[in-house]
């Protein structure tokens, strides 16, 4: 019986290590965040210049989230490890015909990848939309802009609102060559940081 009290604490600490490694190398590839915009998060950044965008939380109509009523607006996702792709989802309400998200590319030229998104929007019970965007992501990765469009928002008076977005990174199944791949690039991030 005392063998076992002394095994517990390092059987616990084994299910906390294991538990942080599924958690930073997922075995399906596929990390998933959905956030509310209502604050900033750890992984998401708020809209941004705030001379575009309406303060993140309550709005006066009464929906949480933030509205745009001048373009472009971005936000900085800080990426949960190596991934090769990212699909990127908004709950969006908007008065304009023409929506489109983007990644910035090549951020010393500000070049963006634009998807429009408003033909393929998914209507939701209540009114809003979903709109979804794919993008293959450049290696390093560590923070990713996203971009959010309406060409001529501001000379049409209109207004986008966005209430939530969600996050999926994927990359291959986790495999003995995949993993040694993904490690590569966590060294070569890591190095990069220091």
């Amino acid at each position: 019986m005392k063998k076992f009290f002394l095994m517990v604490p390092w059987l616990a600490m084994s299910a906390v290590l294991l538990w942080l490694f599924l958690s930073r190398f997922p075995l399906d590839g596929t990390a998933k965040y959905f956030f509310i915009l209502d604050k900033p998060h750890r992984a998401l950044d708020i809209l941004l210049p705030t001379q575009r965008v309406t303060s993140a939380g309550l709005q006066s109509d009464g929906w949480i989230g933030q509205r745009m009523f001048d373009e472009p607006v971005y936000s900085s996702a800080h990426a949960p490890g190596v991934y090769d792709h990212v699909d990127i989802s908004l709950e969006v309400r908007t008065t304009e015909p023409a929506l489109a998200i983007g990644l910035l590319r090549d951020p010393a030229k500000w070049q963006v990848e634009l998807h429009p998104v408003l033909k393929e929007a998914e209507k939701l019970s209540d009114g809003w939309v979903r709109v979804h965007a794919s993008f293959d992501l450049p290696f390093p990765q560590d923070e990713l802009k996203f971009v959010l469009s309406a060409p001529g928002l501001k000379m049409h008076q209109g207004q986008v609102d966005v209430r939530a977005v969600d996050l999926r990174y994927s990359r291959p199944r986790l495999s003995v060559s995949e993993w040694w791949r993904v490690m590569k690039r966590e060294i070569f991030l890591i190095r990069q940081r220091l």
